[in-house]
């Protein structure tokens, strides 16, 4: 019950009423007191991850380093930062992000955080969760599917 409360703060009434008590507290229970902690990326942004154990090929260099795939990050920046027209600051609110597979939501935040209309998709509720969980953190707007 515990984590039910603790994690509660991160869904709103609306959400909860629609989604179903039983199953929210059946998915927290499954969730565990989620790992949230800041990334280093830039712009920096919450993540909420598995311990490292759990998770070795994205949670583990999180909680470490505090990055994934740097390369990948930059790109994502670097586009979003270009001098193309359709990518230009200005018009990144116009430009739409999918990350299919999306895991915890590592890309899913930082494209929100630029700027980015996001669209995730994870099979896993589990994964989902914790990304709307790191969403609420970093007052973003995600659509989180599964």
């Amino acid at each position: 019950m515990e984590n039910i409360l603790y994690f509660y703060e991160y869904f709103p009434r609306s959400l909860l009423d629609k989604y179903g008590w039983e199953d929210f507290a059946n998915d927290v229970e499954m969730l565990g007191n989620p790992h949230c902690s800041k990334t280093k990326t830039n712009p920096d942004f919450s993540l909420c991850t598995y311990t490292a154990s759990e998770d070795t090929f994205v949670s583990k260099p999180v909680l470490e380093i505090g990055l994934y795939r740097p390369d990948l990050a930059s790109a994502l920046r670097t586009f979003c930062e270009s001098e193309d027209p359709g990518s230009s600051p200005e018009a990144v609110g116009n430009l739409v992000f999918l990350d299919a597979g999306s895991h915890v939501g590592y890309f899913s935040q930082l494209a929100a955080k630029l700027g980015y209309e996001v669209y995730a998709i994870d099979p896993l509720r589990i994964n989902v969760l914790r990304a709307y969980a790191a969403a609420q953190l970093n007052d973003v707007s995600i659509n989180l599917y599964r």
